[in-house]
């Protein structure tokens, strides 16, 4: 192995077979803060998120072939290395590279830096050429999406032009039976993001590349860690099952790793259909009500956990996400973890996730440091759906539609999303990783929607985002129903009584629900105007409600009620009528679409229902609006799932619906001091731990749940 070199050639401290623990003061340990990653088939399998492959380079069973002169650049968004984050927010002693193959290879690091960066924020589109550096450009069609809070086309507009990037360092390695390990010292001082990225290139005999990671060493204060991993789950049985396993296995091949030894699964469930033994039917077990039944209990099967000493279920009442990740907080500090992440059951992510966000919570500096994971769309696996959201009247995804294959646009939005986050940041409970001791206020009994806001809002976490760290799961359009525009209504119009520097008023936050009223008017979408209606005066009626309603059973009742006339049915085999297809991604002509705007598509012009179109709308445009302008009906089909729903034009339906919103907008006003005061005395008391116990209290005991999480036997805390 030779010496290292730099660009121009010249050798580097740190000669070969030196270990960087030999340079650290005794008592350091090395943790690996990031693992080179491959694609994974059936979780994130296109390459360009990963590595590009030159001079026939393959990938096979979870290794690398280089035959010679054959070249991989890992500089996709999944392998990109943070550095100018990490030494920001961690303690850093050192940095190095460890690879395992066989043979000869060039190993390069590279610096990559975004472009035009400094004129854009994350939020909403990408910036306008005119304020952009020259090439800068974004569709009308997709600035209009981004405004209105909704994804653009998989491929963002946006041309920033290339990043601009230097060879940091090359290395001449032989590979064999030994692990190298390989000091980056002498690096310049790295420059917002600091993105690093790896190149490797094989030698006349080639080279199998094994493993790949940059690691650093930790001094003797770095922080011990106890990871909790929690999920809340109800009726993903087997989802939940094969992502249990896949964390089990992780654990398993951590061994004693400080970073994940004191790490443990904790699964809440809120359906009762999981269990550690053998398969049973739950049809007696009558302490939990389901969602979709009205409160009756039908029977459902049981399906086994792996029985892994570090692996922990937890029946619970159905209180709904926020129920279920209280009670996972609860356990956490029972069984004395430092840490808590909390993710959906719903949300599948590399195994590498645990790795980097347990080595940042190891080593950052800050003792409420928390780390939010991105989420990509399982429809659109190559797009962020949000890398992070700012919660400002509406939630607003931050770099919606950024295309992660490109590299200008991910170096780009890693630079931005480097810098300190904007007022009213937030993370999703599909992946945050927090410390417990700096958790104020717990879950606020929202059931789900709006949960996971509220509890960032309100315990003012010092949030990072990771490259690489993603959840891949169905996006909210996809999951858009009567039900969940009740609870996001609900959650949005709280949030601005309760969170502070969140006032706007009562007229503002009348306008929040008014934006979702006419939202679903413009798409003939009444039932849910009912349950955005039903959603205010909830509200309206004071924290009370909240309290009354945690479990949500008697208004999940009255909602299916209510939404029937948007409920999914078979779709037909042979439609009556050849309804026309939607148009594609992009508005109607300015001036026909201000005209239908400001016509509320049509309710103000009489005849509509023989002016209007038919239109047949596929499930990926359902919660776009643009596809209904001009519109008298139209039905959604989701062909892969084989279901379908019609809607159609209806001024009466429409002018009730109106009248009782006007006179909502009155009480809200009349209400709105006494309704701020009343919540904000409430919320305290309502997200304690005792607050929390109480509700668990309520329900009937599950019989063998356990009273408490504890570490594995024999943990050590890390550090």
């Amino acid at each position: 192995m030779s010496a290292p070199e730099d660009a121009a050639g010249s050798p580097h401290v740190g000669a070969s077979g030196r270990s960087l623990a030999d340079t650290q003061p005794p008592g350091t340990d090395l943790v690996v803060l990031q693992n080179l990653i491959l694609p994974q088939p059936g979780l994130l399998d296109r390459p360009g998120l990963f590595l590009r492959l030159s001079g026939d380079a393959q990938i096979d069973v979870g290794a690398l072939y280089l035959p010679p002169g054959a070249r991989v650049d890992a500089d996709g968004w999944m392998n990109l290395f943070p550095r100018g984050l990490w030494a920001r927010a961690a303690r850093l002693e050192g940095l190095a590279l460890r690879l395992a193959g066989e043979g000869t290879v060039s190993v390069e690091v590279h610096a990559i830096a975004g472009a035009a960066t400094t004129v854009w924020d994350g939020r909403g589109p990408p910036p306008q050429a005119e304020t952009a550096p020259p090439g800068a450009t974004r569709a009308r069609a997709w600035a209009g999406a981004a405004r209105a809070g909704i994804r653009g086309p998989p491929l963002a507009p946006w041309a920033p032009g290339p990043p601009t990037g230097h060879l940091l360092q090359r290395h001449v390695l032989t590979l064999g039976r030994e692990e190298a390990l390989l000091p980056l010292t002498g690096l310049p001082a790295p420059q917002g993001a600091g993105l690093m990225a790896l190149a490797l290139t094989a030698g006349p005999g080639g080279a199998r590349i094994d493993a790949a990671a940059f690691l650093a060493a930790a001094a003797p204060t770095a922080r011990p860690l106890r990871l909790a991993i929690a999920i809340t789950t109800y009726r993903r049985e087997a989802s939940v099952t094969r992502t249990a396993e896949r964390i089990c296995a992780t654990l398993d091949a951590a061994g004693h790793d400080p970073s994940l030894a004191g790490a443990r699964l904790i699964v809440i469930d809120n359906g009762g259909t999981l269990t550690q033994g053998a398969v049973r039917t739950a049809a007696s077990n009558d302490s939990f009500d389901s969602a979709d039944s009205g409160g009756a209990r039908p029977a459902h099967p049981r399906f086994d956990l792996p029985a892994h000493p570090r692996l922990t279920l937890i029946a619970n009442r159905n209180l709904g996400g926020a129920g279920g990740f209280a009670r996972a907080l609860a356990a956490a500090r029972d069984g004395g973890f430092t840490h808590c992440l909390f993710m959906d059951d719903d949300a599948a992510f590399p195994m590498e996730n645990l790795w980097r966000t347990a080595a940042f919570l190891r080593l950052a500096r800050s003792d409420r440091a928390a780390v939010v994971g991105a989420m990509i769309s399982a429809a659109q696996p190559t797009a962020i759906w949000e890398n992070g959201a700012v919660f400002d009247r509406l939630c607003r995804p931050l770099f919606n539609g950024i295309d992660l294959t490109d590299p200008a646009h991910v170096a780009a939005m890693e630079e931005v999303a480097a810098r300190p986050k904007p007022p009213g940041f937030y993370g999703g409970f599909w992946y945050l990783a927090f410390p417990v001791a700096a958790v104020r206020h717990d879950p606020f009994p929202f059931f789900v929607r709006g949960d996971d806001i509220s509890f960032s809002l309100a315990n003012r976490f010092d949030v990072v985002t990771l490259p690489g760290v993603v959840s891949v799961q169905d996006d909210f359009g996809h999951k858009e129903s009567p039900q969940t525009l009740y609870l996001d209504l609900r959650n949005h119009l709280h949030h601005h009584l309760v969170q502070p520097g969140m006032e706007i008023g009562p007229w503002r936050s009348a306008g929040i629900g008014w934006r979702f009223i006419l939202r679903a008017l413009v798409r003939m979408h009444y039932a849910s105007i009912a349950t955005l209606c039903l959603a205010w005066e909830d509200v309206l009626d004071g924290p009370e409600h909240f309290e009354r309603h945690a479990d949500m059973a008697a208004r999940r009742a009255t909602i299916a009620a209510l939404a029937v006339p948007e409920d999914w049915a078979p779709l037909p085999s042979h439609p009556a009528t050849a309804l026309a297809p939607p148009p594609l991604h992009r508005p109607p002509a300015r001036l026909w679409g201000r005209a239908l705007q400001a016509t509320l598509n049509g309710h103000l012009v009489p005849f509509w229902r023989l002016i209007g179109t038919e239109r047949q709308i596929d499930l990926s445009q359902r919660a776009l609006i643009w596809p209904l302008w001009g519109a008298a009906g139209a039905r959604f089909v989701d062909t892969a799932g084989g279901r379908s729903y019609s809607v159609q034009h209806d001024k009466a339906r429409a002018a009730a619906l109106i009248g009782r919103a006007l006179r909502l907008t009155w009480r809200w006003w009349r209400a709105y001091p006494r309704l701020q005061a009343a919540y904000r005395a409430a919320y305290g008391p309502m997200t304690t731990p005792a607050a929390w116990a109480a509700r668990f209290r309520d329900a009937t005991p599950t019989p063998g749940e356990p009273a408490h999480v504890a570490p594995p036997s024999g943990d050590a805390p890390g550090g």
